[in-house]
């Protein structure tokens, strides 16, 4: 079992082999010596490319209700348009900005109708490369359009579970 999670999240996640090439791009574009790391907690490098359709579920979906969200969603590409950052109270984050596409656009309006918190009035569509140092990473770079697959949802519980859902 994974670890105790404040709110549930769905997860819309890049095909393993766009994963690969992220990471590997990462790697290319931040210094191991940029990283932000935390005994204990998850941040470094993004090793599991996804773009969050909703976090904050409260209470946990359940199994028949993640099905409902994601009925009838066919494999389907994201775009992303740029590399920039968003600033936290320790950390940075570099991110792809994602193109609100038809189908994430669209898991996310039948993920909002179920009991969420939301500290987040905008839905901003991002897939993390990796968490950095502050003011470590200063370059926007506005001229990288890449389409990656998605071809599988995950759905992350409370309590650390994981359900993959494959999309045909």
């Amino acid at each position: 079992m994974g670890h105790k999670n404040e709110y549930g999240c769905l997860m819309a996640m890049v095909s393993p082999a766009d994963g690969q090439s992220i990471v590997k791009f990462g790697k290319s574009l931040i210094r191991d010596s940029d990283l932000y790391i935390k005994q204990g907690e998850e941040y470094g490098r993004e090793t599991e490319p996804h773009v969050t359709i909703l976090f904050g579920f409260n209470p946990d979906l359940k199994e028949s209700e993640v099905r409902k969200i994601i009925a009838d969603v066919r494999p389907f590409n994201i775009t992303a348009q740029g590399i920039s950052i968003f600033e936290s109270a320790d950390f940075d984050v570099v991110k792809f900005d994602i193109n609100k596409s038809g189908p994430l656009m669209e898991l996310r309006e039948r993920s909002i109708i179920y009991p969420h918190v939301s500290t987040f009035p905008n839905y901003h569509p991002h897939l993390t490369v990796a968490y950095v140092r502050k003011g470590t990473f200063t370059d926007k770079i506005t001229d990288k359009n890449i389409s990656f697959k998605i071809n599988r949802l995950k759905y992350s519980s409370m309590n650390g579970d994981k359900g993959w859902h494959t999309l045909n």
